[in-house]
């Protein structure tokens, strides 16, 4: 054995050289080698053949030999990772169970401060009454107590009403359904909801079919002790821990998994009708009784609403009243919490009866224009125009409350969209569940709020986007448009498509309507205004918006059930993307992902609308989701691979190209082109083949001493060129690798996508440097990165450091996402290692020089290109040289042996003349062969609309049809 090992003065190879001529002989090559020798006259007939072998028996045989062996030792790395693991989830299910019996204990610590607060808040209101006249507070006291009941249960009550409140907004008590389950609460005629709250859960009743009150409580003991009500207990704490809900273990019945109501508001959105109305809205009863109440305590107080002085307002805010005060004196302390900027709030009064004038009198600050009669909200506003000053208009209901950051982030997109006129909001009723994230127009005139009675944090409402239109509860504009186009249109006096009409106008101006999902308010739908009396005005001034923009209305979709999303966008002339990868491309991932999020860019540049679809389920926040990907990407959270065809069935409208990255998802996609042909009709696919990772992989393997024979690598090259045979473009990363799609599929089919980045050197003097940088993801021990830094640090570092012989030199930075703990364990005097880092630039400020010593990889090395872009030297493996083709000695320093790499790191430590010139050669191959002007081109070309043959590559890889009848079909346009 180990007749292939030559290293040191290991001399078995030289015994079997010997050997082998005397005897008759078969050597296996892969691994350390095996020789067999025949020894003796007699020789057994199979071996016999075996050393007769013919040249072409030798490869045959070496190759079965070799392919038995791999798996025999992947099957051993397998059992041993395995009983690695089994240890692992012992030891973190012990820690689990520690952690959870620690949770629980802080839980009813928790818990028992909350009641003591409770107690608190129950005695600081009663202290309160005593200062408020009976007479004055009887209004609010006889609505509060309409849902609690009787009125020496009144302070009772609004101890709870936070409690009645957070039921009402999660969705997750059905009253149709609990009065169904319960009729003698029916026949009662009492609130079911406050039936719930008052006995029911302590009778075992259940507030929806997917809750179970008794068995939530037996698994929860700690909920019966603190006396908190189940369903409350599961909303604050339980939902959050993944606490099951019923004996069947189902778990997460929130916000998306409404019951009935919500599954006929979802029928009604795939029939166009609007939704049925509720029967029962404790949620806004409360809501309401609960405001007029918290204007009474402040009307009867010595306090004002001081507004900030408006110098010079930044945006003016316009309300137009008529009654209502208590939404009015909510809405205000709204704005007074959640505003930021420069702002001026000018208030209409159009006649208000309530307590509405006793409100404005006690505001500081604020514009109050008085009308002696009801002149209704869109001439009101058009009145309003001579009074504003600010630079922006926000349109605000009186009856919607900002949600912290809303105005920020609508002013934001405002001035940082290119043509946007108008910006509106995510909107949300009282009850948590969407009114609308744009508003989609029929051709006929009609109008869809898109989303809504869905989920508002739902993906496909978390994206920004071009609408038709944006609803006037929260509307943001620039003054100066406002007065250009004379307000709104008298023609929809007094109220009722006056928003839809002016958003229409904007875009026939050229500008663009903006949905901001950032900027989202609550909202009293219908608390500025009779429903019934809505209905007449909505359908008057439907006819005369469709007169006045016949034109735009008959470019728009008519709606069928899936079309909603197709519809949803304004422009349809732009291509719809869906890109499909592993994760969310974040750059700091690293592994190919800083360029897939320069592709998405590219992309959204384009003008593309684009749907990121990442096939590993990772759980994340909205915000970490978009810490680095354009607002106007829709992110599917939460999906897998094995979602994918299910999700382009329910989008079979949707999308025109459909862009896949890495050869793995490429399967998937193959898998279900063959089953499910019909779905990629009129879908363009282009295949991110990235690299040919059979490169990455054999470099690996000859590294651990595995002997991989030609036709092995041929087979793997051609497996993995072979999967992009069903695809209309393949692109590649380097001209080397685009060259294997080009001998397989032609020359028009496969393209260059390298990296975009542009040349930012840092400004710090050579003198100043005093670091050896490195900079990878390192998720594994076999990968790429982590071979390279823990052979640089075994075998190329303690050469640099005996050089300096004590000298003062470098540290070694090692930065970059690492789960590898031999990785961490290098951290000591001299080495520094830290973890994911939201910006390198401090790091490259600090580098002398960039090390990347990799051994194998495929594509093109982004960090490399990186580092020099940022002005950092970089020595670097030859085989990193080839994949850029860059050349030793003018924008790198090459070296692939210890001895080599160890002298290119001192040199350049040392030498100023050469470290100046590697920097500026390395910046200018940076600016002329990775520029984003050549990238964003080609994503560009990938990605435009273009009418023909889409599905050529499917049908030309599909096994041939059988033959059928000769038949004449004709279509229409549209239908082709």
């Amino acid at each position: 054995h180990d007749t292939n090992v030559r290293e040191s003065d290991f001399g078995v190879w030289r015994l079997w050289g010997e050997l082998k001529q005397l005897y008759p002989h078969f050597e296996f090559v892969h691994g350390h080698g095996l020789g067999v020798l025949g020894v003796g006259k007699e020789q057994v007939k199979a071996l016999r053949e075996l050393f007769e072998s013919s040249d072409e028996e030798i490869a045959k045989t070496r190759d079965l030999f070799f392919r038995l062996g791999h798996r025999l030792t992947v099957q051993v790395q397998s059992n041993a990772e395995n009983e690695t693991l089994r240890q692992k989830i012992a030891e973190k299910e012990q820690a689990i169970q520690a952690l959870s019996s620690q949770a629980d204990q802080k839980e009813r610590t928790i818990e028992a401060l909350s009641a003591q607060l409770n107690h608190k808040e129950q005695a600081i209101q009663t202290h309160r009454l005593s200062f408020i006249q009976p007479d004055q507070a009887c209004k609010p006291r006889r609505a509060v107590t309409r849902f609690l009941g009787s009125p020496h249960l009144l302070w009772e009550g609004i101890r709870l009403l936070h409690d009645v409140l957070l039921i009402a907004a999660s969705g997750l008590f059905d009253s149709d359904w609990y009065l169904q389950q319960n009729p003698d609460v029916a026949r009662a005629g009492v609130n079911p909801l406050r039936h719930y709250l008052r006995r029911g859960a302590i009778e075992g009743r259940d507030p929806n079919p997917l809750f179970d009150s008794d068995w939530y409580v037996q698994q929860n003991p700690n909920v019966a002790r603190a006396g908190v009500n189940p369903l409350v207990h599961y909303i604050k704490w339980g939902k959050s821990k993944g606490r099951a809900t019923t004996r069947s273990g189902a778990r997460s019945v929130g916000c998306g998994t409404f019951p009935a109501r919500v599954r006929e508001a979802a029928a009604a959105q795939e029939q166009q009708v609007d939704p049925p109305a509720p029967t029962s809205q404790p949620h806004r009863e409360v809501f309401l009784a609960l405001n007029t109440f918290q204007l009474r305590l402040f009307l009867q107080s010595a306090t004002v609403l001081k507004f900030p002085p408006a110098k010079a307002p930044k945006v003016s805010i316009l309300l137009v009243l008529h009654n209502q005060a208590a939404l009015t004196y909510a809405c205000l302390r709204s704005i007074l919490e959640t505003v930021q900027l420069p702002y001026e709030v000018v208030i209409v009064d159009n006649a208000s009866s309530d307590e509405t004038p006793q409100l404005l009198s006690r505001l500081e600050h604020v514009k109050v224009v008085r009308n002696s009669t009801n002149r209704h909200f869109l001439a009101a506003c058009n009145q309003a125009l001579q009074y504003l000053l600010g630079e922006y208009l926000l349109f605000l209901n009186n009856d919607a409350f900002l949600m912290p950051g809303a105005l920020q982030a609508a002013m934001h997109t405002l001035e940082n969209t290119e043509s946007a006129g108008a910006v509106g909001a995510r909107i949300v009723n009282l009850d948590g569940r969407l009114q609308e994230a744009g508003t989609i127009v029929r051709p006929d005139g009609s109008c869809l709020g898109y989303g809504r009675g869905d989920d508002p944090n739902a993906p496909e409402y978390m994206f920004r986007r071009e609408v038709d239109f944006c609803s006037g509860a929260f509307l943001l504009t620039r003054r100066e448009l406002f007065t250009q186009l004379k307000g709104f249109d008298p023609a929809y006096q007094p109220a009722y498509y006056e928003d839809a009409d002016l958003c229409l106008r904007l875009r026939k101006l050229g500008l663009r309507v903006i949905y901001e999902p950032e900027a989202t308010i609550l909202h009293f739908e219908y608390g500025s205004s009779s429903s019934e009396k809505a209905v007449g005005l909505i359908a008057r001034n439907q006819s005369v918006f469709r007169a006045r923009h016949a034109e735009l209305l008959e470019q728009r979709p008519e709606l069928g059930a899936c079309d909603v999303l197709l519809a949803r966008y304004a422009d349809l002339s732009r291509s719809r993307v869906l890109y499909v990868d592993d994760w969310v491309p974040h750059c700091d991932l690293g592994c190919g992902f800083p360029r897939a999020n320069a592709v998405v860019r590219a992309m959204v540049r384009a003008g593309a609308h684009v749907t990121v679809f990442p096939t590993k389920y990772l759980a994340a926040t909205w915000e970490s989701a978009y810490r680095d990907i354009p607002r106007e990407v829709e992110l599917i959270l939460g999906a897998t691979a094995d979602q994918l065809c299910e999700f382009l069935s329910r989008r079979s409208t949707v999308y025109n190209v459909l862009w896949v990255s890495r050869p793995h998802n490429m399967r998937v996609v193959r898998r279900i082109q063959e089953t499910s042909r019909h779905l990629f009709r009129g879908l363009r696919v282009v295949y991110d083949a990235e690299a040919i990772f059979t490169f990455r992989e054999r470099a690996c393997a000859a590294l651990r001493g595995e002997h991989w024979p030609q036709s092995l690598a041929e087979e793997r090259i051609a497996e993995e060129v072979k999967l992009a045979e069903t695809a209309d473009s393949i692109v590649s990363v380097s001209v080397a690798e685009a060259e294997y799609f080009r001998k397989a599929f032609g020359d028009g089919r496969a393209h260059v996508l390298g990296h975009a980045l542009a040349a930012t050197p840092t400004a710090s003097l050579f003198e100043e440097r005093k670091d050896i940088l490195f900079v990878g993801a390192i998720y594994d021990l076999a990968s790429p990165n982590a071979d390279a830094i823990l052979w640089f640090c075994s075998e190329i570092w303690p050469l640099v450091l005996a050089e300096l012989n004590g000298q003062s030199g470098p540290n070694l930075t090692i930065v970059g996402p690492n789960r590898v703990r031999e990785v961490a364990d290098l951290a000591g005097e001299h080495i520094r290692v830290f973890g994911q880092q939201p910006s390198l630039s401090r790091f490259y400020e600090s580098a002398r020089m960039f090390i990347a010593p990799t051994r194998f990889a495929a594509g093109l090395p982004l960090k490399v290109v990186e580092a020099a872009a940022h002005g950092v030297p970089v020595v670097g493996s030859g085989l990193l040289a080839k994949q850029l083709g860059w050349t030793h000695g003018k924008q790198m320093l090459v070296s692939d042996t210890p001895e080599e790499f160890a002298r290119g790191c001192l040199r350049l430590w040392s030498d100023e003349d050469l470290w100046q010139q590697l920097r500026s050669s390395a910046l200018q191959s940076v600016q002329e062969e990775y520029g984003d002007k050549v990238f964003n081109s080609v994503v560009a070309a990938e990605v435009a609309c273009a009418d023909g043959p889409h599905a050529n590559a499917v049908e030309a890889a599909a096994p041939p049809a059988l033959a059928a009848p000769h038949r004449v079909i004709t279509c229409s346009q549209h239908e082709r």
